[in-house]
């Protein structure tokens, strides 16, 4: 193995190893309110489930230029933010949010992208989105070299209807929302669709004999 030492290397150099061994990623595709009113929309691959009870995500959201980024300025001061999971079907739009737009400028309504209204806050959800996440925010994280780790309570979740096989119990067909996930830098994505199944293990301590 080789070994890296973060002491000695420069920030790019430490980026380019985190994102490309801490792989795949699910993408945080951030839906966001500004001050304008219009709905923001940005991707973000520094993602995951933290907790399941209570339902906890954190999404890092980094620096652009040495500025913060509209999605953790408008998180910041309403307290509120969407999480949508990125399908096949959304890749290259969720790609295109990512460019740089005038503040005034709705990414959603840019890429045409059709919302319906979300439920527990006062923001949208895209339509035909895979899931949907509907958060408040917990706390903010200001990291010391810059950007920051949004924490959020999970509200409530939309998910595509053919993926539901029991509501009543809370079990999704994960296999049918064709979701992608963040591979490597630049433009690397994975499909999630070839699956491999291990036998559950017993939950119980091993014996130190055998």
């Amino acid at each position: 193995m080789i070994y890296f030492d973060f002491d000695e290397l420069s920030d790019r150099q430490v980026y380019n190893l985190i994102a490309s061994t801490v792989v795949p990623r699910p993408i945080a595709w951030v839906l966001t309110k500004n001050t304008q009113g219009a709905f923001n929309l940005a991707p973000f691959s520094f993602f995951n489930a933290l907790s399941g009870v209570p339902p906890v995500v954190g999404v890092g959201i980094g620096k652009r230029d040495g500025r913060t980024k509209d999605t953790a300025l408008n998180i910041s001061r309403e307290k509120e933010f969407v999480i949508h999971m990125v399908s096949e079907q959304h890749a290259e739009a969720m790609n295109l949010s990512s460019m740089v737009f005038p503040k005034e400028v709705s990414e959603a309504q840019w890429l045409d992208l059709k919302l319906k209204a979300a439920h527990k806050t006062r923001l949208g959800i895209i339509q035909d989105a895979p899931v949907a996440l509907e958060c408040k925010l917990i706390e903010t994280i200001e990291l010391e070299r810059g950007g920051l780790i949004a924490l959020g309570e999970v509200l409530a979740v939309h998910i595509k209807k053919e993926a539901v096989v029991d509501q009543g119990r809370g079990y999704v067909d994960a296999s049918q929302l064709n979701i992608i996930g963040r591979w490597q830098s630049p433009g690397w994505y994975v499909h999630t669709d070839k699956l491999f199944k291990l036998e559950a293990v017993q939950r119980k301590v091993v014996d130190e004999q055998t």
